[in-house]
């Protein structure tokens, strides 16, 4: 039926380029249906009166540790908040100390005294969500998901958190023989 499938892709085409919407980690589960990309924020009131001059960016915590992606995230968050704060300690800088001091960041006395040494009052937590993929012959969906949360050490205040679940896809509907090839190709290709 012609009339669904226009429906479809108009509401398709209508989602792709749906903006972002900030939604208070309160009010998560009743944006949990919305059209819009959605990202969890909590903001402390305590941000906007001591705004950090220094942020470390940590080790992603959790099963990810270590991996080539999470040294990816680092890089990424590390770029990111150098429009937005005065000075970023990256991972590079962050291990340089950390192997000088032979400190371990898994443990809390550890941590404050490579915080210390770098002289920043706060880091960022980084936790990568469980990633999950999705693959049809014609098409393909990647999903990945950010927990980050801006700490002040000397007192274990959260001063900024977000969450975030993105989406990615490949592929599509074939509507000919030619197209399953094409589409097939584009699945496998965004897959890879």
């Amino acid at each position: 039926d012609w009339k669904r499938l226009t429906a479809l892709t108009a509401f398709l085409f209508i989602a792709a380029c749906a903006e972002t919407r900030y939604v208070k980690f309160a009010d998560a589960d009743k944006a949990a249906n919305s059209p819009y990309r959605i990202v969890n924020v909590d903001i402390s009131n305590e941000l906007s009166g001591s705004y950090p001059d220094c942020v470390a960016v940590m080790p992603v915590v959790g099963k990810y540790r270590g991996s080539k992606g999470s040294r990816l995230v680092e890089l990424s968050l590390t770029r990111h908040l150098h429009q937005k704060i005065t000075r970023v300690v990256g991972p590079m800088e962050r291990d340089f100390v950390v192997r000088r001091m032979a400190a371990d960041l898994i443990n809390p006395n550890d941590i404050q005294d490579v915080l210390k040494a770098l002289r920043c009052e706060a880091f960022l937590a980084v936790e990568v969500l469980e990633p999950e993929s999705t693959s049809m012959i014609v098409w393909s969906q990647i999903q990945l998901g950010l927990d980050v949360k801006m700490v002040r050490w000397r007192d274990g205040m959260s001063l900024w958190r977000a969450q975030h679940i993105g989406q990615r896809s490949g592929g599509g509907i074939p509507l000919s023989i030619f197209g399953i090839v094409t589409e097939t190709y584009k699945s496998a290709n965004f897959a890879s």
